[in-house]
């Protein structure tokens, strides 16, 4: 009877191992950082990418802060699409989706404003 339940323990020990979800991909180094637009529209806006956090400098000051999940790369016309998973505080996940270029120090590019570039810029946390 105790064996019984030693070969049970082991079956779901083994069980849960193989179905563990997989880690989440980190957020690669190169975006590491805050990403900023010359666009006249968004002058007073920012984007904060850490390797856990996702950081909307929205204006007037007022940022919305998110954890990362999740981060999934495509190869798409030699540029990678990134696709970054996050939780918003209170809120069901989201995910916001751009272009990265690695040329001239890295640029990205929203995937629904692939006419506006962002570049890196220093640090706001002064790291």
């Amino acid at each position: 009877m105790k064996l019984r339940w030693i070969i049970i323990g082991i079956a779901a020990l083994v069980a849960f191992l193989v179905f563990l979800p997989g880690r989440p991909t980190p957020l690669p180094d190169e975006l590491v950082g805050v990403w900023t637009t010359s666009h006249p529209g968004y002058a007073d806006r920012y984007l904060d990418l850490t390797k856990v956090t996702i950081i909307f400098g929205t204006g007037r000051e007022s940022i919305d802060t998110n954890f990362i999940s999740n981060v999934e790369t495509t190869l798409q016309d030699k540029t990678i699409l990134y696709t970054i998973y996050f939780h918003r505080v209170g809120g069901p996940e989201d995910k916001v989706s751009f272009y990265y270029d690695p040329g001239n120090g890295g640029i990205i590019r929203f995937k629904n404003q692939k006419h506006i570039e962002w570049k890196k810029g220093k640090s706001l946390r002064g790291v």
